[in-house]
């Protein structure tokens, strides 16, 4: 078994081999759950599936078409940040 960090990376190789969830054997609470990639049919219907009443409580899951989307979304934030600030920039250079 090897453990990996969660990364854009990782989580782009496991979804072009057909993985569409990470899931936790450790629940939502766990300080560092340890993560296992699965395949479902259907993402949507398992989770509406899950049974919470376990000895775990809620699972730790990511859904990782998710986790893409929202690395892409951050990132898209950032450069947003990034060029009005240089603009901001520019025009207070432009003042001096």
């Amino acid at each position: 078994m090897q453990f990996l960090p969660v990364n854009q990376n990782l989580l782009l190789q496991l979804q072009i081999r057909g993985y569409n969830i990470l899931a936790s054997a450790q629940g939502i609470d766990h300080e560092n759950p340890s993560y296992y990639p699965i395949q479902v049919s259907d993402v949507w219907d398992y989770l509406v599936r899950l049974d919470y009443t376990s000895g775990i409580g809620e699972p730790a899951l990511i859904v990782i078409e998710d986790a893409l989307r929202n690395i892409k979304n951050n990132i898209l934030m950032e450069l947003f940040l990034l060029i009005l600030k240089l603009t901001r920039l520019r025009k207070k250079k432009s003042l001096i």
